[in-house]
């Protein structure tokens, strides 16, 4: 049979006849928590203190927090210190890992693998199903000194679904994490902290950012300069940096020089490299980008 379902009440019909097994209740947690990468994934992220290690001298503590190991659930209310030898020979390497013991033991539990003294490579996991898995939280070193260097090696859960705009907490997505092939706006320089439209050399790192642009156009008439106002769809905070240019569909140039912007439009005077007989209208792209 392929097709199964659960969870169900126990000695009654359908999928329910049967009694669940250890082994469908961890397949069940693994597809949820682990998308069925359990080698890897594992650590809640945002519960309690996602399981962190810390310290740069024995023990090393590991914070409160909670995982997956290979469809165990694991909870930790309390920080727990590890200790780590200082070797003799040399520099040594380390593994704090979560480690989930099947048999007549039956727990999941922090446990240091280690080394032998003076090998500084880190060593490996152990995983083999139903009998012992272990999912890292830490790598470290620590010298005959002492001293411990430790680096983070959680993988956190991912679930198998899509997320919704309702999932995310507004302002959620940064140029930290928005991914490549996504252009991020990390820094612009100027003479203002607010108006981005003032002169400097000054660097600023941007926070609430607006991005507007359009076309619009203005007939010339047979003259050498005309005038025109573009509104911002929505108003900024403070005044925007505001770029464009302009084009005629007939030939013949145009440029477009804005002489005053506020947070809500900008006015421009174009001047025409020559004048055009009728009423030729010039098109003008612009694109304003400043603090939402």
């Amino acid at each position: 049979m392929t097709e199964r379902s659960q969870l169900w009440v126990t000695g009654t019909y359908g999928d329910g006849v049967s009694s669940y097994s250890m082994a469908r209740v961890d397949e069940m947690l693994r597809a949820l928590f682990t998308s069925d990468n359990a080698a890897t994934q594992g650590v809640f992220k945002g519960c309690l203190n996602e399981l962190a290690v810390t310290g740069t001298s024995s023990p090393v503590a590991v914070n409160t927090g909670a995982a997956v190991v290979y469809g165990k659930l694991y909870f930790n209310s309390a920080s727990v210190n590890v200790a780590v030898g200082t070797p003799v020979v040399g520099t040594t390497g380390h593994r704090v890992v979560l480690r989930a013991t099947w048999g007549v033991t039956q727990t999941v539990r922090i446990a240091l693998v280690s080394s032998a003294d003076g090998t500084a490579t880190i060593p490996a996991v152990t995983q083999t199903i139903d009998t012992l898995w272990e999912i890292t939280l830490a790598t470290l070193t620590i010298t005959t000194g002492g001293v411990i260097t430790v680096v983070d090696g959680r993988s956190y859960c991912y679930m198998p679904t899509m997320v919704t705009t309702e999932n995310l907490d507004a302002d959620c997505v940064d140029d930290t994490i928005v991914g490549n092939r996504v252009p991020a706006l990390t820094k612009r320089q100027g003479g203002s902290a607010t108006a981005w439209a003032t002169a400097g050399v000054t660097n600023y790192t941007p926070t609430m950012v607006r991005m507007q642009c359009g076309v619009c156009s203005e007939d010339c008439n047979g003259v050498l300069t005309g005038d025109v106002v573009v509104t911002f769809p929505v108003a900024f905070s403070y005044v925007p940096i505001v770029l464009a240019n302009a084009y005629f569909d007939t030939g013949g140039l145009a440029n477009w020089y804005v002489i005053s912007a506020t947070a809500t439009a900008a006015a421009a005077t174009f001047y025409y490299s020559k004048a055009a007989s009728g009423m030729t209208p010039v098109y003008i792209r612009w694109l304003a980008i400043g603090p939402e």
